[in-house]
């Protein structure tokens, strides 16, 4: 047992340290703060941000995720019991903890193909997860204590008389206390922040100001009473939210709204207000962009930009160009011809008239709102701006 105590203690830390990554992920995405970076956005179809998003992702409130480390946490304890107290003082134990674990690397299946038909994407921490599930239960199976993992399963019926099951499930129901408990004090936390920031949006004075919608038809019906018109980067993780709740408010019905789409690249290879490098593939993004409105593809281009947001080079856009069908000559002459960049340039202007510093900024009916939004909080501030505008009301949604 020896080695699969050391084995296993490594795989029960990296499971609390990736099991943490995703709690920190379901907050930042619930409470509009966050986005998908790093490993999250290493490939295209990786969106941890998007599972998090979905039903699946919580049972009864709670992440599985924190349910996740309640397991992860157990399993620690419960290693130590099996290697320090005496052979048999526990009879049961290490099959509860084999039995839990097939149990988990099949749940694991079942998310992961969840994951992919349901909403599209994988999320790679919950793929290192099932990973470290799946040798959890090896390790078990072929280091188990008393040499007969294939026999646990056998015992599987008879384990609720065992002591090692009550202890597994003892501690397993003081680590899911704890981890509610942990977590709801950090999501309270996140909202307490979360609402002092719009709080503090809320005092600036309100002005409305005229922004023009651009040269990119809008999403949504022309007659709409809510215009939306965005100033956006490609390449920053809080438009990529933005852009996405705005698609789905749209998607359950809001308003009815429409919104315009507006460069504002923080890259100084275009933006003169930007000094140093940020995002430094933000603006070429932009140039892709432009050069697939031009072709009437713009819609489609800026979906699959903030989709691929790490993957911004040069090559990438060639070949979300070929992807979209785009004439590839054409496409190719568009992004080196200057008066590309003159068309982003004449955004970030306008942005910049209009009290544009950072990204996302955008303008509800003309009222200025920084940041990104919950789809939600989106909706609801659509639906006000509506009933403002029926009313004729010369203020700002709130």
């Amino acid at each position: 047992m020896r080695k699969s105590f050391y084995v296993l203690t490594a795989l029960a830390g990296a499971g609390l340290y990736a099991g943490e990554e995703l709690v920190k992920i379901h907050i930042a995405t619930k409470f509009g703060t966050g986005g998908d970076t790093g490993l999250c956005a290493a490939a295209e179809g990786f969106s941890c941000s998007d599972v998090a998003r979905h039903a699946l992702s919580s049972i009864a409130g709670l992440p599985i995720a924190a349910l996740g480390e309640a397991f992860y946490l157990t399993l620690l304890l419960s290693v130590f019991l099996i290697r320090f107290l005496p052979k048999g003082k526990l009879p049961g134990i290490a099959d509860s903890l084999l039995v839990a674990s097939t149990l988990g690397v099949l749940y694991s299946v079942f998310l992961g193909v969840a994951s992919k038909v349901l909403i599209g994407k994988l999320c790679p921490w919950c793929m290192v997860l099932y990973a470290i599930n799946l040798g959890v239960a090896l390790t078990l199976f072929f280091g188990h204590p008393e040499g007969d993992g294939k026999g646990a399963f056998k015992r599987a019926l008879a384990l609720p008389g065992r002591a090692g099951f009550w202890a597994v499930a003892g501690l397993m129901a003081l680590s899911t206390l704890g981890a509610q408990a942990a977590y709801a004090h950090r999501a309270e936390k996140a909202h307490q922040t979360y609402l002092l920031r719009k709080a503090a949006q809320a005092r600036k004075p309100a002005a409305q100001v005229q922004v023009a919608p651009g040269n990119v038809e809008s999403r949504g019906p022309a007659d709409a009473p809510v215009t939306i018109i965005e100033f956006s980067d490609f390449e920053c993780p809080y438009c990529q939210i933005l852009a996405k709740g705005l698609k789905q408010a749209q998607q359950e019905g809001a308003g009815p709204f429409k919104y315009h789409f507006r460069h504002w690249p923080m890259d100084d290879a275009c933006n003169p207000h930007i000094k140093g490098k940020f995002h430094e593939d933000a603006c070429n993004a932009a140039y892709a962009a432009e050069c697939a409105r031009q072709q009437g593809r713009f819609w489609e281009m800026h979906d699959t930009l903030f989709d691929n947001r790490r993957r911004l080079k040069r090559p990438d856009l060639q070949g979300y160009a070929q992807t979209l069908g785009l004439d590839p000559e054409r496409f190719g002459a568009c992004l080196d011809d200057p008066a590309t960049k003159t068309a982003i340039q004449a955004d970030i202007a306008a942005g910049r008239a209009a009290g544009v510093g950072g990204t996302p900024m955008w303008f509800i009916n003309g009222w200025l709102i920084e940041g990104a939004r919950p789809p939600a909080d989106l909706i609801a501030l659509i639906e006000q701006a509506a009933e403002n505008a029926k009313a004729g009301k010369a203020q700002p949604p709130k």
